[in-house]
């Protein structure tokens, strides 16, 4: 016999109101869940996305007896599209002694040398755009390899840098004996000669700059002269000497010399003038010459004498001008004898030997 089953009777209104409060429990719930997810702006940021790019211009020199490592500060995240916000550097160093052949190929032993704290910057510098860091833990016969790593605020760690290797032994000696002399645009530089050395390294800085990082001149193991050109006349330019060796593949830059100061001076003075003319007038006698083509000329001065036995004294306080003189001083009836020169505007105001003289008898 088939049971049939009445759906209404007595327990109809309680089982409408169990199916609208589940309605509305689902949809509450899911608002809530909706409403929770809300706070994303946008997908997870990946890992990778918030680590540092690797330092990849890492260089290892030696400058004035010194091991420097340098290198770019990172400025992105490999992706390019956020800042890193750099918490510090750590410096990784691997050694081995120069008695073996060092394996370029093999492993490295790498340890922590130092952490740099971008806070503190205690014991490392930012020259120009550059980190610098200065290894004073070094011993004589090694070689050095560097790594550095990138570490942000949040604790997140670059892969380590591009290698730097460093073949260390002791530095030669300075050139000694260094002296110059200074001419007109230049200045030439002399020393006495160091053994064992590679070459020679010249370094040169403005009264208020400092030396820098890279030699105006490297000069050979058997020059012992230099000729700095170009300068500009009545500065003062300071010179160090440095010698240099080469051990493995690294260059190894002696201290520096003692310093000297040299100062180019213009001391070449114009050609005299030439094709001196003159003519009496009226009003005196006339001068004029051809004028000279020296970019420095400031002027001319005018010189006259009566006899031949007295000295020329100059007529014009001040430089002229034009190739123009109107001696107005000449008294009639007397021979005169005339010179011309030429001077530069140096600060030592150069002046040319006497032109040609040209002598007359001042009549009307």
């Amino acid at each position: 016999m088939r049971r049939e089953v009445a759906i209404g009777g007595k327990d109809a209104p309680a089982n409408a109101m169990l199916s609208t409060l589940t309605k509305r429990y689902l949809l509450c719930s899911s608002i809530f869940l909706i409403l929770l997810g809300c706070g994303k702006k946008g997908p997870p940021i990946p890992y990778d996305v918030t680590v540092p790019k690797a330092i990849s211009d890492l260089e290892g020199v030696v400058i004035e007896g010194k091991v420097l490592l340098r290198w770019s500060k990172p400025a992105k995240v490999p992706d390019g599209s956020r800042k890193a916000m750099l918490r510090e550097f750590q410096v990784l160093r691997a050694e081995d002694r120069l008695e073996k052949e060092w394996c370029e190929e093999c492993p490295e032993r790498l340890e922590p040398l130092d952490v740099l704290r971008l806070d503190k910057m205690d014991n490392f510098a930012l020259v120009g755009d550059r980190f610098v860091y200065q290894d004073r833990k070094l011993s004589y016969g090694h070689v050095y390899v560097y790594r550095i790593v990138s570490i942000t605020q949040k604790g997140f760690e670059s892969d380590p840098s591009n290698r730097a290797v460093i073949f260390w032994d002791i530095p030669p000696e300075p050139p000694r004996q260094v002296e110059g002399t200074a001419e007109d645009r230049v200045a030439d530089l002399r020393w006495d000669r160091v053994e064992g050395v590679g070459g020679y390294r010249v370094y040169r800085r403005m009264e208020s700059g400092e030396f820098g990082d890279v030699p105006v001149a490297r000069v050979g193991p058997e020059e012992f002269s230099y000729r700095d050109k170009g300068l500009s006349n009545g500065v003062v330019y300071y010179y160090v000497l440095r010698t240099a060796r080469k051990v493995g593949k690294t260059w190894l830059e002696g201290a520096s010399s003692v310093e000297i100061a040299l100062t180019p001076r213009d001391l070449r003075p114009p050609v005299p003038p030439q094709a001196v003319v003159a003519i009496p007038l009226a009003e005196g006698i006339e001068l004029s010459w051809q004028r000279n083509t020296e970019p420095d000329l400031l002027g001319y001065f005018v010189y006259r004498r009566g006899w031949e036995w007295e000295e020329f004294r100059r007529l014009n306080e001040f430089p002229l001008e034009a190739p123009l003189y109107l001696d107005k001083t000449a008294i009639l009836g007397t021979r005169y004898e005339y010179a011309v020169t030429a001077v530069d505007r140096s600060p030592d105001k150069n002046e040319s030997v006497f032109s040609d003289p040209v002598s007359l008898m001042y009549v009307r």
